[in-house]
């Protein structure tokens, strides 16, 4: 795994080289991967420029994020689709998913973004959150690292937490209910 520690302090444009792969940020993309510990996006080749012309967009080189795989259009030469990495098949091959650690300030790419690998799906095609795929930071070992996953994390267990109250109370007015019942029929029956 590639790391970069780029400076994300100033409001301007970042690139991030990760080995064979790098990353021109806007100063947004910057800052949103700053602040939230996450940037997920497609990458120019897969996006297509219909200005483009033709000859230009076939030797476009393309990426692949989830092997590293690079090639042409033109070089396929029409054996296979289009769509996908000639590779490891992916279809999803031109998006990608940067990580930063709000500890160590470490970037790194995670190549599975999804429940699949290449043409073979695992799960229901959603995008996996981050602290399925670390669960602490690969550089520095921390947990709590990406803070827009520990926000939804934390929304998690209010959700389980309410569900867990709600069902707790359900359960005593279940139980009270019971005793109501019993003790009506118990009444009845002495009489």
């Amino acid at each position: 795994r590639h790391y970069s520690f780029p400076d994300l302090s100033d409001d301007l444009p970042a690139r991030i080289d990760l080995g064979d792969m790098t990353y021109d940020l806007t100063s947004g993309e910057a800052l949103a991967l700053k602040e939230r510990g996450m940037l997920r996006g497609v990458a120019t080749e897969a996006q297509g420029n219909i200005e483009d012309s033709l000859a230009t967009w076939n030797n476009y080189p393309r990426h692949c994020h989830r092997c590293h795989h690079q090639w042409t259009l033109a070089s396929l030469r029409g054996r296979g689709p289009l769509d996908i990495c000639p590779a490891c098949k992916a279809s999803d091959w031109g998006e990608y998913l940067l990580l930063r650690c709000i500890h160590c300030r470490a970037v790194f790419e995670s190549e599975q973004i999804r429940d699949e690998v290449g043409a073979y799906h695992y799960g229901d095609d959603s995008l996996r959150p981050p602290y399925e795929l670390f669960p602490l930071c690969p550089y520095c070992g921390a947990s709590g690292w990406c803070p827009l996953e520990d926000a939804r994390v934390e929304t998690l267990r209010l959700k389980a937490s309410r569900r867990a109250a709600l069902v707790r109370m359900m359960s005593f007015a279940l139980v009270v209910l019971l005793v109501l019942v019993a003790g009506f029929l118990l009444v009845n029956v002495l009489r």
